[in-house]
C-alpha cells in the first residue's frame, strides 16, 4: 500500500482571516476530487496554520485512553504523517485493551458543524480501525449524541486496501467536543487477538464557529 507524502505549503492568511479565530465562521469542505496536496486542508489544518504550529493546544485539548497522550498532537501534523502514531498501549493490564482506545477532541472557545472526517491508519495492517463511532456534544454534563457509526469499514475495501478514508456525516447541530470509540480492529479474532488501534493522523470539515 503506498501512501503519498503531504506537500506543506502553507497557504498565503491576510489579516482579516487571522482575525477568525476571535470572532466569525468559517467553512471547509471535503471535494472527493482533492488530491494529496489538498486532502487535509480542513479545519484543524486551519487553527495550526493560522498563526503557528505551537497555537493547536490553545484551542485544540486532547485527551485519550492508555498512555500515549504525547502522540495526540502529532496526529494533527500532516506534512509527515507516517513518521509517528498514537496507540491505546496501557502500562497497566491489559496493556491492550479496546476500552482505552478511545480519541476526545475538545474546543474550549469554537464550536464545528462536521461534514466529513478524514482518518490516516498505521502501516501496521492488523491494527487499522475496523469499527467505531464517533461522538459530539457541548458540555461536560450532558450526554454523548452519535454523529456516526462506522461499522465493517474493512473486509474487502476500507482500511485493509488504503491507509487514509474520508467519511461523511449529516450534521445537525455544533458541537464543541467530539469522541471517537474504537471498538474492533482489522486483525480481530475470535480466542483473544491484540486490541491494538493505532492511527496516524485526524481532519475535519465543516463549518467552525465561535461559541
Amino acid at each position: 500500500i503506498e501512501f503519498f507524502s503531504i506537500n506543506d505549503t502553507r497557504p498565503v492568511i491576510d489579516n482579516e482571516e487571522q482575525q477568525f479565530l476571535s470572532t466569525g465562521s468559517q467553512s471547509f469542505k471535503f471535494f472527493p476530487s482533492y488530491d494529496e496536496d489538498w486532502v487535509f486542508r480542513g479545519i484543524f489544518h486551519y487553527i495550526r496554520t493560522s498563526y503557528s504550529k505551537h497555537i493547536l493546544n490553545k484551542y485544540v485539548h486532547l485527551s485519550c485512553g492508555g498512555d500515549k497522550q504525547e502522540y495526540l498532537e502529532p496526529l494533527f501534523y500532516y506534512d509527515d504523517i507516517q513518521s509517528l502514531h498514537w496507540d491505546n498501549y496501557s502500562k497497566s493490564e491489559p496493556k491492550l485493551d479496546f476500552r482505552n482506545a478511545w480519541i476526545m477532541i475538545s474546543l474550549p472557545s469554537h464550536k464545528i458543524k462536521l461534514t466529513d472526517y478524514t482518518l490516516v491508519a498505521s502501516e501496521k495492517l492488523a491494527s487499522r480501525p475496523k469499527l467505531w463511532t464517533l461522538y459530539g456534544k457541548n458540555h461536560d454534563d450532558q450526554e454523548w449524541q452519535i454523529i456516526d457509526n462506522a461499522e465493517n469499514v474493512a473486509p474487502n475495501s476500507g482500511f485493509s486496501k488504503r491507509l487514509c478514508l474520508t467519511f461523511r456525516t449529516y450534521p445537525k447541530s455544533y458541537f464543541s467536543q467530539f469522541k471517537f470509540q474504537f471498538h474492533e480492529n482489522i486483525g480481530s479474532r475470535k480466542g483473544g487477538a491484540k486490541q491494538e488501534i493505532s492511527l496516524c493522523g485526524i481532519e475535519f470539515y465543516g463549518t467552525l464557529a465561535r461559541q
